[in-house]
């Protein structure tokens, strides 16, 4: 098969994401076996007009502000080119209303829908324009297939009358090959004997991630706790602002911030945690839950689309309300108290994480485009 992909970025962009890691996982694994792939995304300062990554095709066109018109004014020019058997669009924000540009057989991967949180995250008139534009699923999108990466989102698509026949969900999976290879490396002695027990949280510094209600939950955990830190690992347009409230903060000193780590410092980070923070307000998945599982670290997350599926309540760590610092606290309480159904649950996540893999994920992926061709 011969794929195109419309993509707003590509594994190398500064701001790679999780929609990023999972096309080239999948991807990937699809060239591996014979298909050809071409990615069409943004470009980026210091990235080429064009490379093979992963043996994918990689070209890239401007910036991520005008990615949108090129794809619209060029898509039908790259198809004539390339002639794909199928062209895959990542709906993400603003779409690239490929269904209305060619002919070819299509499939629309979405990882999550923004809908109406999108105003806590930008500006008014940006967020009303992101949220117009989703609005165009229900137009120009309900019988094109679709494929999401959790029954969350794939529920969210219902929502916008996509019919639910047309909906695919195939969960993420994990790097299991990449931990096996680097299992020495991550034993190696981590912790100097300074560091206390800790919680950890992991993600791009965003509002939309919620680093707020960890921040909160925290300084409540710590009025009856004075043994655990906090570490914050990440970048993100929203350090700032976070690091001047931590300096407010009565626990000031026992919150610290990490900045962007490498993978093998990250894993290290989240094994050796007490559990893994996860308080986005807007997941398609969470890639770090099954990351922190598979290292054995449970995750307390909030109760938010996406996150509701990949954290099993009470079995692989634990959920919370948004916004209630107070329940977050609880929930830190509660591990912290019961090291014994802390060791069942950490058992368990393992498991869990388990279930989760790369190559079924191409399998799936290959199967489904199959079909929609045919």
């Amino acid at each position: 098969m011969k794929i195109l992909i419309l993509n707003w970025r590509d594994l190398s962009h500064p701001q790679v994401g999780g929609a990023e890691i999972r096309l080239f996982q999948v991807y990937s694994r699809l060239v591996a076996k014979g298909h050809k792939v071409r990615l069409h995304c943004s470009g980026f300062d210091g990235g080429s007009d064009f490379e093979t990554l992963k043996g994918i095709e990689v070209f890239r066109h401007g910036g991520d502000s005008f990615f949108q018109l090129q794809c619209i004014i060029k898509l039908r020019s790259w198809i004539r080119e390339y002639e794909p058997d199928i062209v895959v669009e990542d709906f993400n924000k603003l779409p690239f209303f490929s269904k209305l540009l060619h002919g070819q057989p299509k499939l629309i991967q979405v990882h999550h829908l923004w809908k109406k949180s999108i105003f806590k995250e930008s500006n008014f008139a940006v967020a009303l324009l992101v949220w117009t534009m989703e609005q165009s699923l229900r137009f120009f999108y309900h019988r094109v297939p679709f494929c999401s990466v959790s029954e969350s989102t794939t529920k969210e698509l219902h929502e916008y009358s996509i019919n639910p026949k047309k909906v695919t969900t195939i969960h993420n999976g994990f790097q299991w090959d990449w931990l096996k290879d680097n299992q020495d490396e991550l034993g190696q002695e981590f912790m100097p004997s300074l560091v206390k027990p800790y919680f950890i949280w992991l993600g791009r510094l965003q509002r939309y991630k919620g680093i707020d209600d960890a921040i909160d939950g925290f300084e409540k955990f710590c009025e009856d706790d004075g043994i655990h830190d906090l570490y914050i690992a990440g970048s993100g347009p929203d350090a700032s602002r976070l690091k001047e409230k931590v300096k407010l903060s009565k626990v000031r000193n026992r919150i610290h911030f990490l900045g962007y780590v490498d993978e093998i410092t990250k894993f290290k980070w989240i094994k050796h945690a007490k559990a893994l923070i996860q308080t986005s307000y807007k997941e398609g998945w969470g890639l770090t839950v099954i990351e922190a599982n598979s290292v054995n670290t449970i995750v307390v997350a909030n109760n938010a689309p996406g996150l509701v599926d990949s954290v099993q309540d009470k079995k692989t760590g634990f959920l919370y309300d948004f916004g209630d610092s107070d329940s977050l606290a609880e929930k830190l309480t509660y591990i912290v108290e019961n090291p014994e159904e802390l060791s069942s649950l950490e058992e368990q996540a393992f498991l869990w994480a388990k279930n989760f893999t790369w190559d079924r994920c191409a399998l799936e992926t290959e199967k489904l485009i199959s079909e929609i061709i045919e």
